[in-house]
């Protein structure tokens, strides 16, 4: 049995719909909540800032973690990337290059400095 013209579009436009539906949800339950996120890099490269995966991992609102100094008296700062020459807005990282990341306690220094420095410019 062979579908008629009406029919046909009505499953193809069924099938979109659930697809856009399905990318929202994706996307919401992903989400951009502002919750931050730590991405450690082959190179040894600290970046702390909003995470998505979707469609590929993108560092929102980032920070660059620098250390310098010698080993015994090391100097640490979160840089953020909007000061940077190259001033990106977002960052797109390849997975081949991210040894790990993951989500930022509430109670780590880090998360602290960031949510101080946001409050101080509120």
């Amino acid at each position: 049995m062979i579908m008629d013209k009406k029919t046909l579009l009505g499953v193809v436009m069924g099938v979109v719909v659930l697809a856009i539906i399905f990318l929202a949800a994706t996307f919401y339950l992903q989400g951009y909540k502002g919750n931050l996120s730590v991405i450690y890099l082959a190179n040894g490269d600290l970046y702390v800032g909003t995470v998505t995966t979707f469609p590929r991992l993108t560092l929102h609102e980032g920070y660059q973690f620098q250390t310098s100094g010698d080993a015994s008296t090391p100097q640490s700062r979160l840089v953020p990337l909007s000061e940077a020459s190259w001033a990106p807005g977002n960052l797109h990282f390849s997975k081949s290059q991210i040894v790990f990341y993951g989500p930022l306690r509430e109670s780590s220094t880090i998360y602290k400095a960031i949510k101080d420095k946001e409050s101080a410019v509120e």
